[in-house]
């Protein structure tokens, strides 16, 4: 599983940031400190590779939370 984030997403070119794989489901602390939109929006972007399911085996993505503090 790949996840991405971007606390610029309405940027015409929004500054992704792949979440390291140990800090998926923790605390994450952005990096990009600008934006050229109005407003700061967050972005996610999350990518599952379905190709290691184990034979005979279901994968299934059952949710995501987030917070912004």
């Amino acid at each position: 599983m790949t996840v991405k984030v971007a606390l610029n997403a309405k940027d015409s070119s929004p500054t992704w940031e792949i979440v390291p794989e140990e800090l998926i489901g923790q605390k994450y602390n952005f990096k990009t400190k600008t934006k050229t939109a109005d407003k700061w929006c967050i972005g996610v972007d999350i990518r599952i590779d379905r190709a290691d399911t184990p034979e005979g085996k279901t994968s299934y993505f059952y949710g995501f939370v987030g917070a912004y503090m």
